[in-house]
Parts: C-alpha cells; sequence; structure tokens
C-alpha cells in the first residue's frame, strides 16, 4: 500500500524504507508504562524549554519527558501508524502529524490526543506552529495546510505539485520556506496566501529547511547536499560542509546565527561560524549506519537528536559531543 501511495518517489525518501521493511507486529499499541521496553524509529523531537520535550515515530509512538530527559514516558496517541512530525508551542500545546493523514493535537501536554480533520487525503511530512492559532503542515502532492485556529479548520494553501514536501519553517507570521523532492524550494511573503517556487540550482531531494530570519535560510537534504541564501528570495549556494562520503543530510538546525548542526546516516556535523566550516561530532557510542533523523535545541542551548531504533541522544556544548540516553 505505501509503494502505491508514494509511487515512484520511494527511492528517494527514507521514511519510505521503514514502512515496506518494518513487520507488522503485536506491538501497535503505545504503553503507557514505564520503563520503555520497545524502541521503534523516532523521526521528530521537540523541546519547549529545559526539561519538556516530545519525540514521535512508528506505530504512532509518542513519548514525552518533564525531567530533562531522565526518564521518557509513552503517551497514547490512539493511532498505529508513523508519525512525522511534532511541534509544540508551550509546556501544553502541541501537534503531531503523520501517515493517514494524521493530525492530532494535545492541550495538556500530551495527556490527550485529539484528531483534527482535513479535507486532503495526503501523507503529512511535517508540521509547524507559530503560536496557538496559526500553524501550517506540508506532505505529498506539494500541498500546504493552513489553519489560523489551532487546527479546528484546516485549508489548503497550495497544492497539485509533483512534489513531495517534507520540511516547512516560517521566520515570522509572513516569510515561510517549504522544501521537498526534485529540489523543490517553495517561498512565501505573504503568510501562506501566495507561495512561489525558487530556483535551488539542484534536482536532489530536501528533507529539512530551517529560517533563521526573513533573509538566513538553510535547506539540506539527499547526497550530502546543503544550501544557504542570506537574501531569503533567490539566491541559494551550496555549502561546503566537508563532508567526503554522498550520505543524506536529514536535518539543519541552528541554534542562532553562528551555532548549527546537521545530522545524516551515521554522523552529525556541527558549525560554530555560521556554517563556514562544519567538524564532525563526537558521541560516547558508535553511531555507524544509524539514521539520525531530526534535532532540536532547547532554550538553554542544550541539543537532542533522535533516531533510527528509538535512539535519543544529547548534547550541552552545541552539538560538539553527545551522550546517547538510556529510557
Amino acid at each position: 500500500q505505501c509503494e502505491n501511495t508514494m509511487r515512484k518517489k520511494i527511492t528517494f525518501f527514507f521514511f519510505c524504507i521503514f514502512l515496506i521493511t518494518y513487520p507488522l507486529t503485536s506491538f501497535l499499541h503505545a504503553e503507557p508504562a514505564k520503563p520503555i521496553h520497545l524502541k521503534d524509529d523516532l523521526f521528530s523531537v521537540d523541546f519547549v524549554d529545559a526539561t519538556h520535550g516530545w519525540a514521535v515515530g512508528y506505530y504512532g509512538r509518542i513519548l514525552h519527558t518533564s525531567d530533562g530527559g531522565k526518564t521518557w514516558v509513552y503517551q497514547e496517541s490512539g493511532k498505529e501508524k508513523p508519525l512525522t512530525s511534532v511541534d509544540f508551542v508551550d509546556r501544553n500545546n502541541g501537534w503531531v502529524v503523520g501517515y493517514g493523514p494524521t493530525i492530532l493535537h494535545t492541550a495538556d501536554g500530551g495527556k490527550t490526543w485529539v484528531e483534527q480533520k482535513t479535507d486532503e487525503d495526503i501523507m503529512l511530512m511535517a508540521v509547524r506552529f507559530l503560536d496557538q492559532n496559526k500553524g501550517w503542515a506540508v506532505g505529498e502532492w506539494g500541498t500546504v495546510l493552513f489553519t489560523e485556529d489551532g487546527g479546528k479548520k484546516w485549508q489548503t494553501q497550495l497544492s497539485g505539485d509533483d512534489a513531495i514536501l517534507y520540511s516547512i519553517d516560517f521566520a515570522d507570521e509572513m516569510h515561510g520556506w517549504a522544501v521537498g523532492e526534485f529540489g523543490t524550494i517553495f517561498h512565501t511573503e505573504d503568510g501562506g496566501k501566495i507561495w512561489n517556487k525558487q530556483p535551488s540550482g539542484v534536482v536532489n531531494v530536501f528533507f529539512s529547511c530551517q529560517a533563521l530570519d526573513s533573509d538566513n535560510v538553510w535547506v539540506a537534504g539527499i547526497d550530502s547536499i546543503a544550501l544557504h541564501s542570506q537574501d531569503g528570495v533567490a539566491t541559494w549556494e551550496k555549502v561546503d560542509t566537508g563532508i567526503k562520503k554522498v550520505l543524506p543530510f536529514y536535518e539543519v538546525n541552528f541554534r542562532d546565527s553562528k551555532n548549527g548542526i546537521i545530522s545524516g546516516q551515521g554522523f552529525v556535523l556541527f558549525t560554530e561560524e555560521g556554517g563556514g566550516t562544519w567538524n564532525y561530532s563526537q558521541f560516547d557510542t558508535s553511531i555507524e549506519y544509524i539514521w539520525l533523523y531530526d534535532v532540536a535545541y532547547t532554550n538553554s542551548g542544550t541539543a537532542w537528536i533522535v533516531g533510527e531504533d528509538g535512539r535519543i541522544f544529547k548534547s550541552i556544548n552545541n552539538g560538539k559531543g553527545w551522550k546517547e540516553i538510556s529510557y
């Protein structure tokens, strides 16, 4: 079924690998009890402060910590299908999207999750909220969904493009970017009323984008590709990260204009110079061949990474060194 849904795009997208390779088992329902014995792939992580964070992944898994990652517990999502992205605006209000289509919202920090409806029958890959009301979600067929009432009603801002969109980010209420297959970069300067394609100069699949402000924007994707724009509108430059292997970059995330992290397959890079130079991060355990899907910073500067086999890593020095978290 996944192959029919994803069509020819399946060869490009890492997400389909776990959709077609994992067998359905008896572990289809989230378990609220600790400790957590089953470790499924985790695809997205978000922290609202130094202590409160969430991670989502395969089989509808939602994990939550309220003590800075010392302990993690399951939260019941009510879903058995993969969840691809999580975004919280405070300790109470958060959204999760995924296969289905699935859009879930919580107003109590994840104690209860309520499904929100959309007319678009697509897989959703990413969600981004600016506050409790205004947010966006992206997915197949170049679709961008928008809500201005916290998800009670979702409306289509963009749909019909052949590319799957994997990531979306906004610098403010007006300036946003969405990226995906075939080197696709969409940009809006009016809060999504109009989305225009920007020439990226490449045909690589983009998995991640981040807008530090309306000018300073980063994009990363397959084949060790990273692009940077300093005018936010039309000029994209390839970034030399120094990596010699051709591997996928899954996530680019900057804490500020200087400190940033790129995660990939079996490695993590960090920069302290705004992307001018990149160095390999050090880990306290082997991560060879491990897919590291998503990166999140806390407001204290601590960074988190989640990935394959439910692996969770923490850095307290802006990504230079990482320690695996047991749970």
